[in-house]
């Protein structure tokens, strides 16, 4: 019989013939695994996988143990986050009052500022106003004193005292008490032998004073007017309170020459 024969045989003689079938068996006794050999290597199969069973259930419960951790700290994180969140909104709060703040400070600034410039634009137009009505007056002034400067005499003396008339109000003297005296040089002390001169004099509240009226003063004025308050004494024989000058123009180093010597001066512009 041949060898392909025998194997399509070979599982009917198996299961008719027991003899075949032990012989078969105890053959392959040594090669195929019994009923026994698998319960045990099921069974030791099964202790290995109890083992790693176990092993994944520690594992799992350390998993389990870091996922509570990681919790924590989620909760701890979201817990930091809201409080930080919670700080910057109180420092963004803060930041926005003190931004407010400023912008009131600053709009209150620059109204300040606009009133403070409008008062500068006011005082600076009012100031242009003055000089030029200065300016104006100034020109006036020499256009008046070039004219009145060919006038001469008691005329001339009398228009000066009416333009002069409220500073010699404001310096308590009444034009009207202004009279005119004359003054001789006899002895030739002052000026020279039988000079003559004159000089206004003003008699009131018990005191003399001795006025020279100029349209324009210089040094030479103010050297005369002294000469003839000396003469005053000489003739007299009596002192007098006070000399003064009036005058319709002088200059700044005269005016301050007149004031060292005691002269006082009633001018209507210095310069």
């Amino acid at each position: 019989m041949e060898k392909d024969e025998f194997i399509k045989l070979l599982p009917q003689l198996i299961r008719e013939d027991d003899t075949i079938k032990g012989a078969i068996i105890t053959a392959l006794s040594g090669v195929v695994a019994t009923k026994e050999d698998i319960k045990e290597v099921i069974a030791e199969f099964d202790k290995r996988f109890e083992a790693m069973d176990k092993r994944f259930e520690a594992m799992d419960k350390r998993f389990e143990a870091m996922d509570k951790r990681f919790e924590a700290m989620d909760k701890r994180f979201e817990e930091l986050q809201k409080f930080s969140n919670q700080r910057f909104e109180a420092i963004d709060r803060r930041f926005e009052a003190i931004d407010k703040r400023f912008e009131e400070l600053q709009k209150t600034m620059e109204r300040r500022f606009e009133k403070v410039d409008e008062r500068f634009e006011t005082l600076i137009r009012q100031m242009n106003k003055g000089f030029e009505e200065a300016r104006k007056d100034r020109q006036s002034l020499r256009t008046f004193i070039s004219t009145v400067s060919s006038r001469s005499g008691p005329d001339l003396e009398n228009l000066i005292l009416e333009i002069l008339d409220d500073k010699l109000i404001q310096a308590s003297i009444q034009k009207a008490n202004i009279s005119k005296i004359k003054l001789i040089d006899t002895d030739g002390d002052i000026y020279y032998e039988n000079y003559s001169t004159d000089i206004d004099v003003v008699l009131q509240d018990g005191k003399t004073l001795l006025i020279e009226v100029k349209s324009s003063a210089d040094n030479r004025d103010i050297d005369d007017l002294l000469r003839k308050g000396k003469l005053y004494k000489i003739q007299y024989n009596k002192a007098y309170d006070e000399l003064i000058l009036v005058c319709l123009e002088i200059n700044r180093i005269n005016f301050e020459q007149a004031i060292q010597q005691n002269v006082n001066v009633i001018a209507g512009k210095i310069t």
